[in-house]
């Protein structure tokens, strides 16, 4: 289970939320729940991100929603220093990662609490950002060092 944090903004989300199609919904069913689900065709075996009908390395239809860990690594980041809409203005300036998880698939997300400089590799981990109005969103936040 991930953690549910409250989404720090102000406003709903109701622009910058993402048109969710069908073969996304259990994706986000799963966030509303504290869980990180994605596509796994399986023919091929590998992950579909963003969800869709077909699998776009081998074609096939068939696909399981399975949970992944959450865990992973920097890929890739921005910092943000100017805020394009009135949701992100208390949050000025923040951070968006591309983040590698262990099992493969490259996701992105507001990195929490990023004030410090963010380094390429840093380990994280997924958490839900819970929006005003129900809607829950993918972000990251540092891993604690393993003991």
């Amino acid at each position: 289970m991930l953690d549910l944090l409250d989404f720090p903004g102000q406003h709903d989300s109701h622009r910058v939320r993402p048109l969710i199609s069908a073969d996304a919904q259990p994706h986000f069913d799963g966030l509303s729940r504290g869980e990180l689900l994605l596509q796994r065709c399986a023919a091929c075996q590998r992950w579909r991100y963003p969800p869709g009908p077909v699998c776009t390395c081998c074609g096939a239809t068939d696909a399981h929603w399975l949970p992944l860990s959450g865990r992973g690594s920097i890929h890739s980041w921005v910092r943000y220093h100017r805020s394009f809409l009135p949701e992100f203005d208390a949050l000025i300036p923040y951070v968006v990662a591309a983040v590698r998880l262990e099992e493969g698939p490259v996701l992105f997300g507001r990195l929490r609490g990023a004030d410090q400089d963010v380094q390429m590799g840093a380990r994280v981990r997924a958490v839900v950002e819970r929006w005003t109005d129900g809607f829950a969103g993918l972000a990251f936040v540092q891993a604690e060092p393993a003991a």
